[in-house]
């Protein structure tokens, strides 16, 4: 779970900004992220930096699309022609 979180976190930052799946491979990473590390700390197996990462790169996956989304609904407000 710890390596689908980074591919998903890396997938959500790059192609899925691209492909406007704006929040799903961003949150996936989170959420497998969450789990692979609270079983590799009650276990003790290995993966933690995986994890870690995975969870890191979704946060930024789903800022990178918070971001996205304001500035898509302040240029659908603003006018677009001359103001005079």
């Amino acid at each position: 779970m710890a390596v689908a979180s980074l591919v998903l976190g890396i997938l959500g930052v790059t192609v899925g900004l691209c492909l406007w799946f704006l929040p799903v491979m961003p949150v996936l990473a989170v959420v497998f992220g969450h789990i692979s590390l609270g079983r590799i700390n009650s276990g003790g197996l290995p993966g933690r930096g995986l994890a870690i990462t995975g969870i890191v790169t979704g946060y930024v996956g789903l800022a990178l699309a918070a971001i996205l989304l304001v500035v898509t609904i302040f240029g659908a407000i603003t006018p677009s022609g001359p103001t005079f």
